[in-house]
């Protein structure tokens, strides 16, 4: 039972102690956060952009390396037969 009380009481005074409003941070901050979170967001779109660009490329070159390995066989078939 005494633990059960001072497991309440310690809740209950982690509640109290913690900010409950936004406006704990002043105008600085907050817009300095509002900033960060832009800086964020832009990077990854960026990070995003690249990535598609990268799989699109290698996408492609598995395909030219499909197409040309096809291509050199027929070629080397065709040519035994001469």
């Amino acid at each position: 039972m005494k633990h059960i009380i001072l497991m309440i009481l310690a809740v209950f005074a982690l509640g109290v102690s913690t900010p409950r409003a936004k406006a704990w941070f002043g105008d600085a901050e907050k817009q300095r956060r509002i900033e960060t979170e832009q800086k964020l967001i832009q990077q990854q779109r960026l990070t995003s952009n690249w990535q598609i660009t990268a799989f699109l490329l290698g996408v492609g070159c598995v395909l030219v390396l499909v197409a040309g390995t096809a291509i050199g066989s027929k070629a080397r078939r065709d040519a035994k037969r001469n």
